[in-house]
């Protein structure tokens, strides 16, 4: 995806609560073969287009965060990688504004 597709008008996020009425506040993923689970921080539509930011825990001083696109496939959910730099920038700004908005 281009530069160009994103809108740089990130104010403008949704919070969804897709993931975590699927799946759960604690999903499992596969990396090269092994699993790894993660907790559900939020999940925000952007741009026509469904992210959700997980942690490997809920501790306050754990700030690592991963980014990923959930794609909906029929009523399957599947998570994958952000690969385009700029959107995952856009992504983790709009997450910085969550957070922002709710007092984090």
């Amino acid at each position: 995806m281009s530069t160009e597709e994103f809108n740089e008008d990130v104010a403008s996020y949704e919070e969804l609560h897709k993931v975590r009425e699927q799946l759960g506040d604690q999903i499992v993923l596969l990396d090269q073969q092994q699993e790894e689970t993660f907790f559900v921080v939020t999940e925000l539509a952007l741009n026509n287009k469904h992210y959700c930011v997980l942690k490997k825990t809920m501790k306050k001083d754990d700030d690592e965060e991963f980014m990923f696109i959930v794609v909906e496939q029929g009523a399957e959910l599947s998570i994958v990688p952000i690969e385009e730099e700029n959107e995952w920038e856009l992504v983790s700004e709009a997450y910085d504004n969550w957070l922002f908005d709710h007092g984090k």
